[in-house]
């Protein structure tokens, strides 16, 4: 299983109606993929936009970006602001 295919993977587990961040949708991918998370550290990726891989899930309906932003940790373990989302289907 790929990033993308784990991404899509939790989306389908979150409640329509429900709002969630980016962070938070990474988190949860490591966490529960560890084949993911595995492929990440051998090819020492340890900065990626969190955010670009959320994106393409708003394009085809599945979820609506909301104006307002969390404060949140990332994947650097650093907190900072994230768009946040909402399950529209």
């Amino acid at each position: 299983m790929d990033v993308k295919e784990a991404v899509k993977d939790v989306l389908q587990k979150i409640k329509k109606g429900d709002v969630f961040d980016a962070n938070a949708i990474i988190a949860y991918v490591l966490q529960k993929s560890p084949a993911v998370s595995f492929s990440l550290s051998v090819n020492k990726i340890n900065k990626f936009d969190e955010e670009k891989l959320i994106e393409d899930f708003e394009k085809n309906g599945m979820i609506e970006r909301l104006e307002c932003k969390s404060w949140s940790k990332n994947i650097n373990d650093d907190f900072a602001t994230c768009p946040i989302w909402k399950k529209k289907s």
